[in-house]
């Protein structure tokens, strides 16, 4: 079979850089081969974290180089320069950011996934990212799309139908790794701390959150604040201020997130445009945790069937999350057990390790055969 190998362009640890690494590695573990290439700054990121250390240890199938620390013509030159020292017509997957050049030169097949929320943006300030999309789609031989709406749309672009198909389960937990761990009161928010998972805003509610709690007689809870991004600064300075003396709620960040979600009894999952498929929602969910989600995009696909979860506007106010907060707390020890079961459960049969990577498996395949084509069943896998 074609050697393939999966591109990570981004100089950052976010659910997709970890969600591919899962896959990879779920693949090599069969046999087969397949080489993850990645930039140094996410390597080390991800190596913070114990299950990815384990991961990506050593090995001939994996390349950390240094990949343009994200700026597009570094990252385009150092990708053309590691496969000019590699083997030809390969298959190469690019789950973020289309290489030009890379069929032509190598004669290698494409793999491009869609992991965004949105379609590619053709605003003033991002047309390089809209064009470089379509010029990546254009290129592949697959395209596998994340968001079944956004599928739904690059469907009905020309000659896209045929080759275009959604990610199978949009994500994945390691159930060995993530599991209900002895619970606490903690509520928790874990992701990047940037303005589209709105970890500022829920940090300005906390207060009168807390009041509200306290004067209803709840106590003994603590909301936890876990991750890094743009908005890091500022909720470190906030937390500094008078207005959060008297409220428990801790910022940092963890390298056992399986830990801190293990014993969650409650999940933030508030993003602007979409809580799906959310790697770290999921986790929390194998977890037991309940969630707590934001009503936008395709985020109701994230618990469908799922018997207890609570949704919030995008634009949530401290009332809004105050009235699932109470609820909760008003439930007994063996009503709160049983949530955590039923929604753990859930999550191990919802998000199975290995679904996806058997469907990545099933494309590489596929295009190592001289004349190929993509079933209906491939295309449009279930959730």
């Amino acid at each position: 079979m074609r050697r393939v190998y999966i591109v990570l362009s981004t100089a950052g640890v976010g659910g997709a850089e970890k969600r591919f690494t899962d896959n990879w590695y779920s693949l090599v573990d069969k046999g087969m081969d397949i080489h993850l290439v990645m930039d140094r700054q996410t390597y080390q990121g991800l190596c913070e974290q114990t299950e990815y250390a384990q991961k990506l240890a050593p090995s001939n199938y994996l390349h950390v180089r240094d990949l343009g620390a994200g700026h597009f013509r570094l990252y385009c030159r150092a990708v053309h320069e590691f496969f000019s020292t590699q083997p030809k017509n390969s298959i190469v997957h690019f789950p973020l950011a289309y290489v030009p050049g890379i069929k032509l030169i190598y004669g290698h097949r494409l793999v491009m996934s869609w992991v965004n929320s949105a379609m590619p943006p053709f605003k003033k300030s991002q047309w390089r990212n809209g064009l470089g999309a379509w010029l990546g789609f254009m290129a592949a031989d697959y395209i596998d799309i994340l968001n079944p709406n956004n599928l739904n749309k690059i469907r009905n672009f020309p000659r896209m139908a045929s080759k275009c198909g959604l990610t199978a389960g949009g994500t994945q937990v390691d159930a060995k790794q993530y599991y209900p761990l002895k619970k606490s009161l903690s509520f928790v928010f874990l992701g990047r701390l940037e303005p589209e998972k709105q970890s500022l805003r829920f940090l300005k509610v906390l207060p009168a959150v807390h009041q509200s709690l306290k004067a209803q007689g709840y106590h003994d809870y603590r909301f936890f604040i876990c991750g890094d991004g743009k908005e890091a600064s500022v909720i470190k300075a906030l937390l500094e201020t008078t207005e959060f003396n008297d409220v428990p709620v801790e910022y940092g960040y963890s390298s056992r997130p399986n830990e801190i979600l293990g014993h969650a009894s409650i999940y933030f999952s508030l993003q602007k445009t979409s809580n799906y498929p959310s790697k770290a929602l999921a986790e929390a969910m194998a977890c037991g945790a309940l969630p707590i989600l934001t009503n936008v995009g395709e985020s109701s696909l994230m618990v469908d069937g799922l018997d207890y979860f609570n949704f919030v506007p995008k634009d949530f106010t401290a009332q809004d999350l105050l009235q699932p907060l109470s609820s909760f707390l008003a439930l007994s020890e063996i009503e709160k057990n049983n949530i955590v079961k039923n929604i753990s459960a859930y999550a191990e049969r919802r998000f199975r390790m290995g679904k996806q990577a058997e469907y990545f498996a099933e494309i590489y395949r596929l295009l190592d055969q001289e004349k190929y084509e993509f079933s209906k069943e491939l295309r449009a896998p279930s959730l």
